[in-house]
């Protein structure tokens, strides 16, 4: 596998590719995939629909690793919160979860993405990585107290504030949960994990190691020492003075970068680097495209590098734009 290679330290040229988000609703397949699911989280929960929605930007483009097709939201799913998308995201109040968290019944309710993972690992290609993934405790727990999604979560960021005591125990259930939830990935056969601190850009600096560095640390260290050799990529958006010294203290495998971070900048990183190609320049395709991938490999052919987005990949993509840019990261 040409991506764990990389992730354990071995530059490749060309380098690997995948991209976040890869499985959705660019993908004429996956839209008519979706039709059939009244609710998203129905598709997410029926293993045998997600493994083929995982398994289908495989089979069109060449990509080196499938992620699990899944959502964050599922680990507060899990934990009994309810989880609606319905033109947006909307959850009911924190307070119907059960207090301490309940292994057993965790997993009675997400065992349906274990079993998406083992059908995928069965039919995925021996030669291709199948990434697991979870969200980052600070972003999950912004929706699940904002009770869905919001901008800039003025809810959950008050009750932090407001209720640090509290916020910061709702922090560690979350946290234990993750952990959980990504050791039964693990066990199940992803090969790789990646954490998605999207929102990590709402924490203001002098919360940032207490309420994003701290709690993902605790999950890979956790992870570690079960699996020593384990990759982790970490992606924390918008916080890019925070990567370097989050890269030595977390002992992340592998950095993946948002569209802000200059690879000019990424010398004294000894980690492995992923990203970050702007999916607004994957929509426009053509010269611009061909530009911005030649600058990010560049970098790529000096280090073990992965290519991937700087966020996920937006709905409007043309498909023909994707293949445009696996035929450039490939020739």
């Amino acid at each position: 596998m040409i991506l764990i290679d990389t992730l354990l330290g071995k530059t490749t040229s060309p380098p690997p590719i995948w991209l976040m988000r890869q499985a959705g609703r660019y993908l004429p397949e996956y839209r008519k995939r979706r039709e059939a699911f009244p609710h998203f989280l129905d598709l997410v929960l029926c293993p045998k629909a997600a493994r083929d929605v995982t398994l289908q930007p495989i089979q069109r483009f060449d990509f080196d690793a499938a992620i699990l097709f899944a959502d964050i939201l599922v680990v507060p799913y899990g934990l009994g919160q309810q989880v609606v998308f319905s033109n947006g995201i909307h959850m009911d109040s924190v307070d119907n979860i059960t207090i301490p968290f309940d292994k057993e019944s965790f997993y009675q309710k997400v065992a349906p993405v274990m079993e998406t993972i083992r059908l995928t690992r069965q039919d995925l290609s021996q030669d291709k990585a199948l990434i697991g993934f979870a969200g980052g405790p600070f972003t999950v727990l912004c929706y699940m107290l904002e009770g869905g999604s919001n901008h800039g979560f003025p809810k959950a960021r008050s009750f932090a504030f407001s209720q640090k005591k509290r916020f910061e125990q709702w922090l560690d259930i979350v946290t234990e949960a993750t952990i959980f939830y990504l050791e039964k990935q693990i066990e199940a056969g992803v090969n790789a994990v990646q954490l998605f601190e999207t929102w990590a850009s709402l924490v203001p600096w002098p919360y940032q190691h207490e309420w994003i560095v701290k709690p993902l640390t605790k999950i890979i260290s956790a992870l570690r020492a079960q699996w020593p050799d384990l990759p982790v990529i970490s992606y924390l958006k918008g916080v890019g003075q925070l990567l370097p010294s989050y890269a030595q203290t977390s002992h992340t495998t592998a950095l993946s970068l948002d569209t802000t971070y200059s690879l000019e900048d990424t010398s004294s990183f000894s980690c492995v680097l992923q990203g970050n190609l702007d999916p607004e320049i994957l929509v426009e395709g053509g010269d611009v495209l061909e530009e911005a991938v030649e600058k990010i490999k560049k970098y790529a052919h000096q280090r073990p590098f992965i290519f991937n987005l700087g966020h996920g990949i937006l709905p409007q993509t043309p498909v023909t734009h994707v293949e445009q840019l696996v035929r450039l990261v490939k020739g």
